[in-house]
């Protein structure tokens, strides 16, 4: 589910209180790992997403689907306790936005800052390292970490999104520019 300023509204105080629990707790990693491992769970199987959020079935059987579910994977009892309050408050459909936020909320914390590179072609390692260090610098962050994609209809170039800022070096951005200054400046 794409973010929108409604679903990070009610996003934002539950990834604030599950972060600050998790401080509390000091179990910061293995939270954040139970909540990475529930988000593979949703997305491996749709019907379990389905099933939590659906006004069809009673909270119990929601509750003990739940458990079940996670039983397995040795869930910590912050983020077991954190995922039935999700499920209790009819929240659970809004999972992906809360843990996004968590993770914006803990990157901001340990001053780690997240770029998508889109490149036309796969980045070398050493490409990699220079971009983790130049953005590094422009935005002064103690470390940068990449999600890098690929999309041929680049053509060439790369565009990096770091939060809401967006640096387009791809000749596809550069000849759409070139196109919207002459149709401007011959119209």
């Amino acid at each position: 589910m794409a973010q929108t300023g409604v679903t990070s509204k009610l996003a934002d105080p539950y990834a604030s209180a599950l972060l600050n629990l998790a401080l509390t707790a000091n179990e910061i990693e293995r939270v954040t790992a139970n909540l990475d491992d529930f988000g593979q769970i949703l997305e491996n199987n749709e019907g379990v997403g389905k099933f939590l959020s659906s006004p069809l079935h009673s909270l119990d059987n929601k509750i003990q689907v739940l458990s079940k579910v996670i039983a397995s994977e040795e869930f910590h009892p912050t983020t077991e306790k954190f995922l039935k309050v999700l499920i209790e408050r009819k929240r659970i459909n809004i999972f992906d936005d809360i843990y996004k936020r968590y993770l914006n909320l803990l990157y901001e914390m340990v001053d780690l800052k997240v770029a998508e590179i889109t490149s036309a072609y796969p980045l070398t390692t050493e490409q990699e390292s220079v971009l983790e260090s130049a953005l590094g610098r422009k935005y002064n962050a103690r470390e940068v970490k990449l999600i890098t994609s690929v999309d041929k209809k680049l053509l060439g170039g790369l565009t990096i999104k770091i939060g809401s800022n967006v640096i387009d070096l791809s000749i596809r951005g550069q000849l759409e520019g070139f196109a919207n200054a002459l149709e401007t400046t011959l119209f």
